[in-house]
């Protein structure tokens, strides 16, 4: 199995999360906007993603776990993060990991320190949109946590492509992995 180290990390605060995003003119949604970020982010990445419920428990945890950026009135670009505790590392890394569901125990709530960052999504139909979903994302991990070990699924090729290039991340375990990572040494290489 991979070793990953994991580090003392600052207490999750979601004003500062919100505060970084609407720098870049992202914020969280309202339920039609989320409704809206969620057909977006199924219709560009044609796989199914996570029900709107799962999104609603999340969001009751971490309020700044869905950002969205809107042009126009028009939703046209979502990212995702989930703060988790350290509990979380084994099921990632043997992929038993729900991302699709996860539970309230696996989440780091309002002033908790999280171990891991797991990036749930991004979606954007635009260039302005995918401009501000990739800032907002460098700027949580850059300026907020730079050295949580974050991980995603690559579950299409242009999912591949973003998280290697834009993001940094890497496949973990073997080269056609679809477990990605960016483990705190990566960091400094992506930004």
């Amino acid at each position: 199995m991979t070793s990953i180290t994991l580090l003392r990390q600052p207490a999750m605060r979601t004003s500062l999360i919100t505060d970084l995003a609407a720098r870049h003119g992202c914020k969280p949604p309202s339920l039609v906007e989320l409704e809206a970020a969620r057909e977006l982010a199924g219709r560009l990445m044609k796989h199914e993603v996570a029900p709107l419920e799962s999104y609603l428990a999340v969001m009751r945890i971490q309020p700044a776990a869905i950002m969205v950026f809107k042009e126009r009135g028009r939703v046209t670009g979502v990212i995702s993060a989930l703060f988790l505790k350290e509990c979380c590392l084994a099921p990632i890394l043997d992929g038993s990991f729900d991302a699709v569901s996860p539970g309230a125990e696996q989440l780091s709530a309002e002033g908790e320190a999280p171990a891991l960052l797991y990036s749930w999504g991004i979606a954007a139909e635009t260039k302005p949109a995918a401009a501000a979903i990739l800032r907002v994302g460098a700027d949580v991990t850059r300026l907020l946590y730079p050295e949580i070990p974050a991980f995603t699924r690559a579950v299409t090729a242009d999912g591949r492509r973003t998280a290697g290039g834009r993001y940094g991340y890497r496949p973990l375990r073997h080269p056609d992995d679809d477990l990605f990572a960016r483990l705190p040494g990566q960091m400094e290489q992506a930004a």
